[in-house]
């Protein structure tokens, strides 16, 4: 049992997409783990003009203290939204994205394995929309380590979104 007595369900227990009632009952998960390519770093260089040489240069990365090419941070967090789609986590029930607060701890070298854990931090009505409720997410991101049994925190933090209630999917007209 969740706090407030609510039963806890698995992501796999839900059908998709979530809806904002769904995220009282959804117990902590993690998702699959994602190799960061030298490939995803230059698009990602590439679309947000983020082209320092840390992360495009091997020639440059060798001169520095970790001495090999690393994922931009923002990537690294930003990935977590692009797994949740392809999971169809809220496609159809997502409203907006409210803000994001992460903290880095380690880098992800290119071709690091890395995952998602992810819990409800909280949830409440939206008081600007009642079509959809704010949900706050907490979530950590871990790497691989290879070669060993351990695992190392990357990042944390925070996101915020706001997502409809399951009465005002997008077959139903909104309520306001």
């Amino acid at each position: 049992m969740g706090s407030g007595g609510v039963k806890r369900k698995t992501i796999d227990d839900f059908k998709r997409p979530l809806f904002f009632e769904d995220f009282a009952e959804l117990k902590p998960f993690h998702t699959k783990w994602v190799t960061v390519s030298p490939e995803t770093v230059m698009q990602f260089a590439f679309l947000t003009g983020d082209e320092n040489k840390l992360h495009v240069s091997d020639e440059f990365a060798k001169t520095t203290i970790l001495g090999k090419r690393v994922a931009h941070g923002r990537l690294v967090v930003d990935l977590l939204f692009g797994i949740l789609h392809e999971m169809r986590f809220w496609n159809g029930s997502l409203e907006a994205l409210l803000g994001v607060r992460e903290r880095f701890f380690a880098p992800v070298c290119l071709g690091g394995m890395i995952r998602y854990w992810i819990s409800i931090k909280a949830i409440r009505v939206s008081a600007k929309y009642s079509h959809a409720g704010v949900v706050t997410f907490r979530y950590f991101v871990e790497k691989n380590n290879e070669g060993t049994v351990s695992n190392t925190n990357v990042s944390s933090g925070e996101f915020e979104v706001l997502v409809r209630r399951r009465q005002c999917s997008a077959e139903e007209p909104r309520q306001s």
